[in-house]
Parts: C-alpha cells; sequence; structure tokens
C-alpha cells in the first residue's frame, strides 16, 4: 500500500500541476487513506503535501497550511521522505 499511496500522491501533484484539480484532490485523499492504512508516517507527510497543494491551488490558502504542519511534523518524527 505504500508504493501505491505514493504514486497517487506523485499523480495529485502531477494532475494540479497540469490544472485537473479536481482528478487531483481524488488522488491525493486516496492517497492519505493508503497511507493510514500502511501506517506510514512518511508516506502520509507525502499524502498531505499532496493535499496541500492542491487545498492551495483551489484558494483553501488556511487549509492548506493545515496539511502542510501536519505533513512536516510527520516527516520531522521519521526523518526526511
Amino acid at each position: 500500500m505504500v508504493v501505491a499511496s505514493r504514486c497517487c500522491a506523485f499523480l495529485a501533484i502531477a494532475l494540479g500541476d497540469i490544472g485537473q484539480q479536481a482528478e487531483a484532490a481524488v488522488y491525493a485523499r486516496t492517497s492519505l487513506t493508503l497511507a493510514e492504512e500502511a501506517a506510514g508516517q512518511r508516506t502520509a507527510a507525502l499524502a498531505l503535501s499532496a493535499l496541500s497543494k492542491v487545498a492551495f491551488r483551489d484558494g483553501h490558502r488556511d487549509q492548506a497550511a493545515v496539511f502542510a504542519m501536519r505533513g512536516y511534523e510527520l516527516a520531522d518524527r521519521e526523518g526526511s521522505l
């Protein structure tokens, strides 16, 4: 599940980069769900990073900051991504 979660996170980022925000949001949420099921903190941090990017591009700056902070805290516990 870790690999699937990371793939979904990277797809979310790529889709956001080409303006496919709705699809990016779906992949970002899927990434977080898979990361939580796998209990992978670093993978969850990557998923939260993708969610943060999606929220930021959708104009939800406060939510983006919350996702980014949660991801940073998880990554900080286990080291770098």
